[in-house]
């Protein structure tokens, strides 16, 4: 755990667009190419004692709309179960539409739109970092 206060994160990311950026070098990124990773993977962290700072489903976006995202956490030493709750949640949310998702998406976007996406999640990361 960090000294002097110091507020360890971790960012979990299927975006590129958030991995390839360096304002978040200074924090451990994770990145994985399948959205349920991402979400399994700070679930698992969170049982770990880490606590969410950023809603796994936040945005203006339908979560089965988007399939970028990028989850913060932060280092603790207990279960938060309110975290965990949020997360848990999310992840029945995104096994609803998991298979829209992932089809329609990319049978319907093309390049730019889903840079568009990409931006989206970023910008909501960047304004917390």
């Amino acid at each position: 755990m960090a000294q002097n206060n110091e507020k360890v994160l971790i960012i979990i990311t299927n975006n590129p667009l958030v991995k390839s950026e360096s304002i978040l070098t200074e924090h451990t990124t994770l990145f994985f190419s399948d959205l349920n990773k991402v979400l399994t993977k700070a679930r698992d962290l969170i049982h770990q004692g880490y606590k969410l700072i950023t809603h796994p489903l936040a945005g203006s976006v339908k979560p089965w709309a988007n399939p970028y995202r990028t989850i913060v956490l932060e280092e603790g030493n207990q279960l938060n179960m309110r975290s965990l709750e949020i997360m848990e949640g999310s992840l029945q949310k995104y096994k609803q539409f998991e298979n829209d998702l992932e089809k329609d998406f990319s049978e319907k976007t093309n390049e730019a739109v889903r840079q568009d996406y990409q931006l989206i999640d970023y910008d909501l990361i960047k304004e917390l970092i």
